[in-house]
């Protein structure tokens, strides 16, 4: 007897003979909420075995305290970037509780080698320790990251720790071998002009990060994207989305090029064989020429609220801190300031690619700091000109101090200038 759980769509071929099937997006399922993850739908399923041997008359004091896994339920959940939303963020909420006090051997030492100490947050997870165990399953390791969380002892956890962070720095040297190759097939095979989806093959990808590579070009050129990575003949290919366009409803209606799929609507996997790839990316664009127009292809920058720089203050920032945490479908607000001018700018980082400033609007004033932003600044002068704004708010701790800033997302010239 075999249970099987999976939180992915359920294709047309129907669902496996187990002896149950828990997966909410199952049509006859009536769970009030559909988003839980892997690590969600079998922290659910212990939660009812463990009922059930209690009705069963099983003494309360023989049965597990599932309460003390929410560290682990956190971890999976904001490692598979589920939606922190209903359950999700509850759960997760506490589970950050957990994961910052565990005592559990593997996650001691998966912290300690991402050099997380204190309080963990869903950042810290999702770049920190999520890419970590995620590195090992991604290039055919993946008994490393289990054999670490299921660790009894320190010493040995310490030493799988280590081993996932040298798994981890090769993932990312593979990584930018695909992403640059992703790039070259890029400029030599795709017309934004006439593409709307984004579909390369080559024998150089690495299956394991592929998914990763598509979401930097989806990123960049805002397009859903698709990566092959072809090896003998065959296929392995994963997709990313954009807002407007469901992959996994796109895969559906290419299914006679493929061997199999599944996956969600922004995330997506498939086999094909090498003879379709380019029969594939004809119908892909098809079916994006069919649901995509022009403006679905310019990215969109979210606004929840206009904000004046002077209304910026710790209470406000510790108010905005109680949605926490943020991640899928409950993202951190970002807020729009008109009219503002820059003082104090310096380019930073190896390259010089980020920027730091000093923000000023009438009254307000505020330090902040711009990833990847140099080559706008450069092209304007941030010292005269004026500018409308959308940034994060961030609170950057140095030396045990602690100092709000803004993390900026984008800026356009301030056509008509007003005074602030």
């Amino acid at each position: 007897d075999v249970i099987v759980t999976d939180h992915h769509q359920v294709g047309e071929e129907g669902l496996p003979a187990a002896i149950a099937v828990l997966n909410p997006h199952r049509s006859d399922c009536n769970y009030p909420y559909r988003f839980l993850c892997g690590v969600g739908l079998a922290f659910k399923l212990a939660i009812a075995v463990r009922n059930g041997l209690y009705s069963a008359g099983w003494p309360k004091d023989s049965l597990p305290n599932l309460k003390r896994h929410l560290d682990l339920f956190a971890l999976g959940t904001i490692a598979d970037v589920a939606p922190l939303t209903g359950e999700n963020h509850i759960l997760t909420l506490h589970g950050l509780k957990m994961l910052s006090t565990t005592s559990k051997p593997g996650l001691v030492a998966l912290k300690e080698s991402a050099g997380i100490v204190g309080n963990v947050d869903a950042r810290s997870v999702g770049f920190g320790l999520g890419p970590r165990l995620n590195a090992a399953g991604r290039l055919g390791k993946a008994d490393n990251g289990l054999h670490l969380l299921a660790s009894t002892n320190l010493k040995e956890a310490k030493a799988l720790a280590l081993e996932l962070d040298k798994i981890n720095q090769e993932r990312k040297e593979i990584q930018e071998e695909t992403v640059a190759e992703a790039e070259s097939l890029f400029k030599r095979e795709i017309d934004l002009e006439k593409d709307r989806v984004i579909v390369l093959a080559s024998e150089i990808f690495h299956p394991g990060v592929i998914g990763i590579a598509a979401s930097r070009l989806v990123d960049k050129y805002h397009r859903p994207t698709v990566l092959i990575a072809l090896e003998e003949g065959q296929g392995k290919g994963s997709g990313r989305s954009i807002p407007r366009f469901n992959l996994f409803k796109a895969f559906t209606d290419c299914k006679s090029h493929l061997i199999q799929f599944g996956g969600h609507a922004y995330a997506a996997g498939l086999s094909i064989k090498e003879e379709q790839v380019e029969a594939f990316r004809h119908a892909m664009n098809e079916v994006g020429h069919r649901h995509l127009t022009e403006e679905d292809l310019i990215p969109e920058v979210r606004v929840d609220t206009v904000l004046k720089l002077e209304e910026i203050t710790r209470p406000l920032y510790d108010h905005m801190a109680l949605l926490e945490p943020f991640g899928a479908e409950n993202p951190v607000p970002s807020f729009l300031s008109e009219g503002v001018q820059f003082q104090e700018v310096k380019f930073i980082g190896k390259e010089k690619n980020h920027v730091r400033f000093r923000a000023k609007q009438g009254k307000g004033n505020i330090e902040g700091v711009g990833f990847g932003l140099a080559d706008i600044f450069a092209s304007v002068d941030p010292t005269l000109d004026v500018f409308d704004i959308v940034y994060e708010l961030d609170l950057n701790i140095w030396n045990g101090r602690e100092k709000l800033q803004m993390k900026l997302l984008d800026i356009r010239l301030r056509e008509e200038i007003t005074p602030a």
